[in-house]
């Protein structure tokens, strides 16, 4: 299972569709920080897979949790 922290709602939503059209399962959480809001996408691959996917998708993401 990997987390991601994204830099936005839109990013997180569109990386959870694509990682479900590769078969993979995810999830978007919303965490509410004083310094603003998180998205956090988790997805059940590994973070090797994820991250090659991410960067060939051009979709930014904040850190790897």
């Amino acid at each position: 299972m990997t987390k991601v922290s994204m830099v936005s709602l839109t990013f997180a939503n569109k990386s959870k569709s694509i990682f479900a059209k590769l078969g993979y399962t995810s999830n978007v959480l919303h965490n509410v920080k004083p310094s603003g809001c998180e998205y956090v996408l988790i997805v059940d691959a590994p973070k090797t897979l994820v991250l090659t996917t991410l960067k060939k998708e051009g979709i930014p993401i904040k850190e790897f949790l």
